[in-house]
């Protein structure tokens, strides 16, 4: 898997070289009548002012992906390799190539995307910790960028919807939140703890990225339009009424949180096909399937993979 010289960076390339060509032999035609009186003494100046016109224009619409190349040839920090190792389960099993492009995903992430503290220190081991939670769901998703997120605020504890953490609020009940249509994202620092360390089912971190996924389309509706073509969408939504079905009766091992709405359905869904794979698998396999295909993930063979290595380990 490709981390910068992605198809987008392709796609980046060649829009860039098409604009900065077009706006170049623009100026080299229009120069001689706009700028005739600033160069009536130098001949020849059209392509001089041509080179320079594309040069800028080139340098400005490249910059993202020069940066992230940059930014992704520098090593990783042994420190946060070790915290990824202790304190993230999915990246522990993966492959050695995995592990590489996903700490490269990580530090691509940190680098563009801000990370503030409201009310609580932002260290070394929050920052890996949210971006592991952001790659986790797209780490085999070709290309994939997070486009409407520009930010992500980390509250010291559950929060009520007026955004206050003050131990005098006595409705706090949130513990991450997605705004539709604004490019922030709100995580509880001891959810975000806790979602990494109590394999439970349940990470919030990942359940909140799951939901800017979703709006990615430009609704966060539960219906995830971007991975699946028109009839995978149909089949999701027949699982999702199945499932639904089976929660009401008692009869599925979900959270009940899912019967709040498609949309966390979606994300709920998405929790426990990273959080308890094989259990998934198992006891709702329609579920785990269609999951895999949103997510190009087979989350169950990595965990079943990195068993069968610590037991020829083991046995060594």
């Amino acid at each position: 898997m490709e981390v910068v010289f992605t198809r987008r960076y392709k796609i980046n390339l060649f829009f860039s070289l098409a604009v900065s060509l077009t706006a170049a032999t623009f100026a080299s035609y229009a120069s001689p009548y706009l700028l005739k009186d600033v160069f009536s003494s130098v001949e020849n100046y059209q392509g001089g002012i041509a080179a320079v016109v594309f040069i800028v224009f080139h340098l400005s619409l490249t910059s993202k992906y020069r940066k992230r190349k940059k930014i992704a040839s520098a090593p990783l920090p042994e420190e946060w390799r070790s915290i990824l190792s202790d304190l993230v389960l999915f990246y522990r099993m993966l492959s050695a190539d995995d592990k590489y492009i996903f700490e490269k995903k990580v530090q691509i992430f940190l680098g563009e995307k801000r990370i503030t503290g409201i009310g609580t220190d932002i260290d070394t081991t929050v920052k890996l910790l949210v971006a592991s939670a952001a790659i986790i769901p797209v780490f085999k998703i070709e290309d994939w960028e997070y486009d409407t997120l520009g930010e992500i605020l980390v509250y010291p504890d559950r929060f009520n919807h007026d955004y206050s953490f003050s131990s005098d609020s006595d409705d706090r009940d949130v513990l991450g939140m997605v705004v539709q249509h604004s490019s922030s994202l709100i995580i509880s620092k001891k959810e975000l703890f806790k979602g990494f360390k109590c394999m439970d089912g349940g990470n919030t971190a990942i359940h909140e990225f799951i939901h800017k996924i979703d709006e990615e389309d430009g609704e966060i509706d539960g219906l995830p339009v971007l991975m699946l073509n028109k009839h995978e969408l149909a089949e999701w939504k027949r699982i999702r009424a199945a499932e639904i079905e089976k929660l009401e009766s008692g009869r599925s091992d979900l959270d009940s949180y899912a019967l709040s709405g498609e949309a966390e359905f979606l994300a709920v869904a998405g929790e426990y096909f990273f959080d308890h794979p094989e259990k998934m698998k198992e006891k709702n396999p329609e579920l785990y399937n269609i999951l895999k295909t949103i997510f190009k993930q087979d989350t169950a063979s990595i965990i079943k993979s990195e068993a069968r290595r610590l037991f020829r380990l083991k046995r060594k």
